[in-house]
C-alpha cells in the first residue's frame, strides 16, 4: 500500500509538473494586468477602467479554471490510491474490519495531506513569476 501511496504522490507530481508552466504564464498575465492598475486608475475614464477589471477578471478566472482542471486530476489519482488500498485490503485472507478501517482511514489522511501539495506548488508557480518579475527590473536599473 505504501507503493500505491507513492505511485499518487508521483501522479500527482507529474499532472501538477505539466502545468506548471501554464500557472507561470496565466499568473504572469495577471501580474502584468494588476501593474497596469495605477495608470488606469489615473486616466479616471470610466470605459478604461470597466476594461480593465473586466480584464483582471478573466484572467483571475484562467488560473481558477486550470486550477480546478488540475485539482480534479490529482484528486482522481489520489482517490484511486484510496479505492486501490480498500480493494487490496479486502482481498487479503483473515482480514477484520478494523484493519479495513484503519487502513482506509491511514489512506485518507495521506489523500488529505497530499491536496496541500497542489496549492503549495501554485504558490511556488506565483512567487517564482514575481521573482522572475522584480529580477528583470533590477536589470533595468
Amino acid at each position: 500500500m505504501a507503493s500505491s501511496a507513492m505511485a499518487a504522490l508521483a501522479a500527482t507530481m507529474l499532472i501538477y509538473g505539466l502545468a506548471h508552466k501554464r500557472f507561470f504564464q496565466l499568473n504572469a498575465t495577471l501580474n502584468a494586468r494588476a501593474e497596469q492598475q495605477v495608470g488606469v486608475l489615473s486616466t479616471r475614464s470610466t470605459p478604461r477602467l470597466g476594461a480593465h477589471l473586466l480584464s483582471l477578471r478573466k484572467s483571475e478566472i484562467r488560473i481558477s479554471d486550470t486550477e480546478g482542471l488540475i485539482y480534479g486530476l490529482i484528486f482522481t489519482a489520489l482517490l484511486g490510491m484510496e479505492m486501490f488500498n480498500l480493494w487490496f485490503a479486502t482481498q487479503s485472507l483473515g482480514v477484520t474490519a478494523g484493519s479495513v478501517f484503519s487502513i482506509v482511514t491511514y489512506s485518507w489522511d495521506f489523500v488529505e495531506s497530499a491536496l496541500i501539495l497542489p496549492m503549495t506548488l501554485q504558490t511556488l508557480s506565483r512567487l517564482s513569476e514575481i521573482t522572475a518579475r522584480i529580477n528583470q527590473l533590477e536589470g533595468v536599473e
